[in-house]
């Protein structure tokens, strides 16, 4: 049996993420909630984890040791997060304006990726652990 919830939860998430992301830049809110990036961080590393937890019960199902599973997922995580970070701070210098990236903040959101990552692997592998891979 395969957890055919993951890949519903992750298509959900990354729907809401992006509404999330498009109201805040329309609207402001990275301004004016400075939090408002650390939580969309979380929730892009949940989608992220989701998403990797996802290939791995449809592509690597044999693959039952925890801690592999773990290992893939955050590097996943860490991986698009890296990529994420890339593409802002090359937006800011596209567009000849500062602000949008600097090394405190990229750490920053690596954090929250990460944090993110591991919650939805805790939450998805105990859901999980119970079910019959094949």
């Amino acid at each position: 049996m395969k957890p055919a919830f993951l890949l519903s939860w992750a298509l959900k998430l990354i729907l809401a993420v992006l509404v999330l992301h498009i109201s805040a830049i329309l609207l402001y809110f990275y301004v004016i909630f400075p939090w408002y990036d650390n939580m969309m961080h979380f929730l892009g590393g949940f989608w992220i984890a989701l998403a990797a937890m996802t290939f791995l019960w449809n592509f690597i199902s044999s693959q039952k040791n925890p801690w592999l599973r773990f290992i893939f997922v955050i590097l996943c995580v860490l991986l698009m997060g890296i990529v994420w970070e890339i593409y802002e701070f090359g937006v800011q210098d596209w567009i000849k304006i500062t602000g949008i990236a600097s090394i405190p903040d990229s750490i920053s959101d690596l954090v929250f990726d990460t944090l993110g990552g591991i919650v939805a692997f805790l939450i998805i592998n105990n859901k999980t652990k119970n079910l019959n891979h094949e």
